[in-house]
């Protein structure tokens, strides 16, 4: 019991110590950290505007599928319109999804 004693006590030294650190970082580490962080928040709002683009893209295609289907005519030309819709609509889903798995990965 006394080993498992003096190991808290050196643990909780070891703890007040590191709290009593200064949490400023070196001046040379500072300017990198303030660089990086300006740099993640500009690459953060890229990717952002970059979804809202393809998501709306993607929207557009849908609706206007959507739109299509509603208003239903014989022929082979709107079967071939709409299967034309409905590609353009998988390939732009397609390609967010691969531009998230290579963003995250």
């Amino acid at each position: 019991a006394n080993d498992w004693l003096a190991d808290a006590a050196v643990l909780r030294n070891k703890q007040r110590t590191i709290e009593a650190r200064d949490p400023r970082l070196a001046p040379e580490i500072e300017v990198i950290a303030a660089h990086g962080g300006a740099a993640a928040l500009s690459e953060q709002e890229d990717l952002r505007r970059d979804l809202t683009h393809r998501m709306r893209r993607i929207r557009g295609g849908v609706t206007a599928l959507g739109h299509h289907v509603c208003n239903i005519r014989a022929g082979p030309e709107y079967v071939g319109e709409l299967g034309r819709m409905m590609d353009g609509a998988e390939r732009d889903i397609m390609a967010l999804k691969d531009a998230q798995r290579a963003a995250f990965d």
